[in-house]
């Protein structure tokens, strides 16, 4: 039993649906992944690195929300929902049936799950929390890129279904005015970043988080981890081809402490947890490590144009290096506020045509620029970040405030990407669209409230006005 009067503090109170586990990964969901074992040495200690899927976002959210501080299992006094079906098999397409019987798995329903919604009352008369308040204050997630071919992960399941009402629609990416050659997400996503490889208990001192290690020790300038070819002649495929293999051959002209590449191990698409868990392991401690000791990290858009690495690079204090505008429209609630001040863009036209050396566009940033970027990605790292359970740590929007203090101390007293991204739809279930970037705040921000200010001003800046009291 979750202590409900502990819970009550917390704001926004989140609500989770007991869906059956085959909504989730077809019954696999593995949480963040399997655990890797690392030797400590460059890596720092005291690291949670994971070998997920791909697309495994979302289990590593629902994770997240099992275990948060602010859950209650009272769907009346809940503030936010979440409807937990996702699936990170690309080619499920509505064919799986996730509710039914065990024995006739085709015995298939398209109202099954709605269903299973209806049954939680919130509202006078017995009214269904989704229909309180026609869905707006209900989170729907996908850990894919929300492309059209994403919209039904099972039979029962459509994310553009009306029955959803005004839900917040969450993916790890999001259309928005920038040019793209291929598939895209759909216009109803909001996007929540990548889960990374990297996460830290809650119970860990913020001076030990791998994204606040500085230049020192970082003995490579570039690196970059990724895939070299995509099938196909579609303009998506030959900018994927003509961008990653330009880097590849860019790098490769340089000693290994001015631009290290390393190659992905050959992995069938959306395969890897198939692979051996030695070699998993191996790629994954191998890619953190190089991470961690390289200033720069090369971040090639592929079939969409985010990618997890954007997020890995981050955590492990590396400056990620961009070559689309789209890149830095990703994860507004959580990034736009400071990701032009922790990343290098670079034109990928002039890439692709040898024109730009990016190597050496990199070599001529100043120490000081570097160092600039390097402060932002310190301060703000955590808002991309989803911590590692958080079950006994209070997180920014406490309400009571008994133990703000401790954010001078640990990192789990510090919101976490899942924070921000459960108040921004809380946000617009009131109807405020918070502007982009506003839900982060910095390390030094925080501090300095918790420092000089009086409770209740800590928390006017901490629980939005807007919903304050509600």
């Amino acid at each position: 039993m979750r202590n409900e009067m502990a819970t009550a503090a917390c704001r926004p109170r989140l609500f989770v649906y007991d869906l059956p586990g085959r909504y989730r990964d077809e019954g696999h969901s593995r949480g963040f992944g399997r655990l890797v074992p690392y030797m400590q040495g460059v890596l720092p200690p005291n690291l949670h690195l994971y070998a997920a899927k791909t697309y495994g976002t979302g289990s590593s959210v629902y994770t997240r929300a099992m275990h948060h501080t602010c859950r209650t299992e009272d769907a009346k006094t809940a503030d936010v929902f979440l409807v937990p079906t996702f699936s990170e098999n690309l080619r499920a397409g509505g064919r799986i049936c996730a509710d039914a019987p065990p024995a006739n798995r085709k015995n298939c329903s398209s109202s099954a799950l709605f269903a299973r919604l209806q049954q939680v009352a919130c509202g006078d008369g017995g009214k269904s929390c989704l229909d309180a308040h026609n869905g707006a204050d209900h989170m729907v997630i996908t850990g894919k890129q929300g492309f059209a071919f994403d919209r039904r992960p099972y039979f029962e399941v459509a994310y553009s279904d009306p029955r959803f009402g005004r839900a917040v629609r969450l993916a790890v990416e999001q259309a928005g005015d920038y040019r793209w050659p291929g598939g895209h997400s759909q216009e109803f996503w909001r996007s929540m970043p990548w889960a990374s490889m990297v996460h830290v208990d809650p119970t860990l001192p913020w001076s030990d988080v791998p994204w606040r290690a500085r230049r020192a020790g970082r003995t490579i300038l570039v690196s970059g981890f990724f895939g070299l070819h995509r099938a196909g002649a579609t303009g998506a495929a030959k900018q994927f081809n003509g961008l990653r293999g330009a880097l590849h051959r860019n790098c490769g002209t340089y000693p290994a402490n001015i631009c290290t590449y390393l190659s992905p191990e050959h992995v069938a698409l959306n395969q890897e947890m198939r692979e051996p868990a030695a070699a998993r392991d191996t790629l994954v401690t191998r890619v953190t490590t190089l991470y961690y000791q390289s200033v720069f990290c090369l971040q090639p858009v592929g079939d969409g144009v985010s990618r997890a690495a954007m997020v890995d690079a981050v955590l492990l204090g590396c400056i990620p290096v961009l070559f689309h505008p789209g890149q830095r429209k990703q994860w507004p609630w959580h990034w736009a506020g400071w990701a032009q001040q922790a990343t290098v863009e670079l034109d990928m036209a002039s890439v692709i045509s040898g024109k730009l050396n990016v190597v050496e566009a990199l070599q001529n940033i100043s120490t000081a620029a570097i160092s600039d970027m390097q402060r932002t990605i310190a301060s703000h790292g955590h808002c991309l970040h989803y911590l590692d359970r958080n079950d006994s740590k209070p997180t920014k929007v406490l309400a009571g405030g008994s133990n703000f203090t401790r954010v001078r101390q640990r990192i789990g007293s510090v919101i976490d990407a899942f924070d921000i991204t459960s108040q921004g739809s809380w946000l617009l279930s009131k109807g405020v669209d918070p502007a982009n970037g506003s839900l982060c705040r910095s390390h030094r921000e925080v501090k300095r409230e918790v420092r000089g200010a009086q409770y209740s001003t800590v928390r006017k800046r901490l629980v939005p006005r807007e919903t304050a009291g509600k």
